[in-house]
């Protein structure tokens, strides 16, 4: 069986003109985007072993129809014709390399975890420490108005600042489910992050989308 990248440029035409139902090809749609953004987010092309790491994450989260939507991009992209590895942009792939000995791959990075801060048992006047974007200010808000303790404010703008980085240079009020899937799968998959960790940022970023900036 092949192992190697599924390339599959003109998937999502393939997929309309495919005689799959209507809500077949939106829901196969929805959870290749997925799988694809989880590459990107990896930085790692769409191989069999990318597929089994994502769908193993993936079924734990949803009932949705993953794994059939993965067996048909895998499927109707084996077939001859395509010319563009998917998952890793749209980049056309590199040359091979010259014929040597093997060489491991660099390890795939990950959104860095917070760092450990020193946190003062008294906050600072609060009118001094308002945020710098309008995002971050409407978390502050929203943490303030339910009263949460210090150390929680501190630990939810953390994790917020950090996802904001992992999906620069868009925006959080651009993003949305799928992009705290991916920043939350980079930490569990590639940066190996405690349970208590992933659950932290877990719990920062559902408060953040949800509470401060009003997106599902």
């Amino acid at each position: 069986m092949n192992s190697g990248p599924v390339s599959f440029p003109d998937w999502k035409n393939i997929l309309n003109a495919s005689a799959l139902a209507p809500q077949s090809k939106a829901a196969f749609l929805r959870e290749i985007l997925a799988f694809l953004k989880y590459c990107k987010a990896a930085r790692a092309p769409a191989t069999n072993e990318v597929a089994r790491q994502y769908l193993a994450w993936r079924e734990t989260q949803t009932a949705g129809p993953a794994r059939e939507a993965l067996r048909w991009f895998y499927r109707e992209g084996r077939r001859p014709g395509s010319t563009q590895v998917a998952g890793v942009g749209d980049r056309p792939p590199s040359p091979p390399p010259p014929a040597g000995p093997m060489v491991p791959p660099p390890p795939v990075s990950a959104p860095p975890l917070p760092r450990p801060v020193v946190r003062s048992a008294e906050p600072p006047p609060a009118a001094s420490d308002l945020g710098t974007v309008p995002w971050e200010r409407d978390l502050i808000r929203e943490v303030r108005e339910r009263h949460f303790l210090w150390r929680t404010e501190q630990t939810y703008r953390e994790w917020a600042v950090r996802f904001a980085r992992f999906i620069a240079p868009r925006s959080p009020y651009a993003a949305g489910g799928e992009d705290v899937a991916a920043f939350l799968s980079a930490l569990a998959v590639n940066g190996r992050a405690s349970p208590s960790a992933q659950k932290q940022a877990l719990n920062a970023l559902v408060f953040l989308m949800h509470e401060a900036l009003h997106r599902d």
